[in-house]
């Protein structure tokens, strides 16, 4: 039985054909979309009891409009979203990863409180709880092919993918069960359906926190150049030859424990032209100097940025690719 499972939900040669952290990862996300599946079938119940379903009085036009305004909003918000955000996905993959889910999560709970604000107001909130999962699909669907393609290793994507794809099913499938037994037992109880909705909802921020502390990304891109750079030039002292690589925890791990939640990147990406080795050497030059004029200690600079590509090299760094 355990062959079975392992061929049926993990890539094929698992755990040598994927980095380190993929079944940790994986078994945080089953947690998560558990939690948003189980949350979706009770915000789908307040969004039917609020478009009239068991009231007599209920117009099934008014309700079926309903539903064509926020699926027109839902499809125009998810264009304008990926006009202006598309290019920053592959930059900053752990946190649009968290930003998808977190988006969603404000867009479950306007659909699950939007009857609370009456019927004139009903529509408004339920178009931007329709923007919310809209862009909540956009950004988990780009950030989970980097990821993905992150995590294969021997030329296995095509199964990695599969295997996920057979995740999710197992937690639909238990999505389903737990939902229908779920609303078949808060039937008539609004306070019960009102906590196990603010539970699941926790559940799911702490399960996506969890999940994104095991993407330990080995290339370097803005925020995490900055972290390195900081931590690199706070403990440089002397000649830089003079600093051995081990005395600076400069590794992936530790600088993946430091990275911001939000996906807001104030320090810009790593531009300009040519190798990503020599796009790394002109921002650490720059940096290193203030963005002034070559300093005073002559080679001091050429000699700090051979020491930090030797730590980083040393460290588990990919200096060929960048972020």
């Amino acid at each position: 039985m355990r062959r079975v499972l392992s061929d049926l939900f993990l890539p094929a040669g698992y755990p040598d054909s994927v980095r380190a952290g993929y079944l940790e990862y994986q078994a945080w996300d089953v947690v998560q979309g558990l939690c948003s599946y189980l949350r979706g079938n009770l915000a789908t119940r307040s969004t039917l009891i609020a478009l009239g379903v068991g009231d007599v009085e209920a117009s099934a036009t008014s309700g079926a409009l309903t539903q064509v305004w926020r699926d027109a909003a839902s499809m125009i918000g998810s264009l304008l979203f990926t006009y202006l955000f598309s290019n920053a996905f592959g930059r900053n993959i752990r946190q649009w990863r968290l930003f998808a889910d977190v988006i969603n999560d404000v867009g479950l709970t306007l659909a699950f409180i939007a009857p609370m604000f009456g019927k004139d107001y009903f529509l408004p909130v339920t178009i931007v709880a329709g923007l919310c999962t809209s862009a909540c699909g956009i950004s988990a669907g780009a950030t989970k092919a980097a990821i993905s393609q992150w995590f294969a290793l021997n030329n296995n994507l095509t199964d990695l993918v599969a295997k996920e794809g057979s995740q999710e099913t197992a937690v639909n499938v238990l999505g389903l069960l737990g939902g229908w037994a779920m609303l078949t037992s808060f039937n008539s109880s609004g306070s019960a359906v009102a906590w196990s909705f603010a539970f699941l909802t926790v559940l799911h921020v702490v399960a996506n926190v969890c999940a994104i502390q095991h993407l330990r990304f080995d290339t370097l891109n803005g925020i995490r150049f900055g972290i390195v750079f900081e931590r690199f030039q706070a403990q440089y002292w002397g000649s830089p030859r003079a600093t051995p690589p081990g005395v600076l925890d400069l590794s992936p791990a530790a600088v993946a424990a430091a990275e911001p939640l939000l996906p807001w990147d104030k320090t810009g990406r790593l531009k300009g032209t040519g190798s990503a080795r020599e796009r790394l050497r002109a921002r650490f030059l720059e940096t290193w100097q203030g963005g002034g004029e070559e300093d005073s200690v002559g080679n001091e600079s050429e000699q700090a940025w051979e020491t930090f590509e030797h730590v980083l090299s040393c460290q588990g760094w990919n200096l060929d690719r960048i972020s």
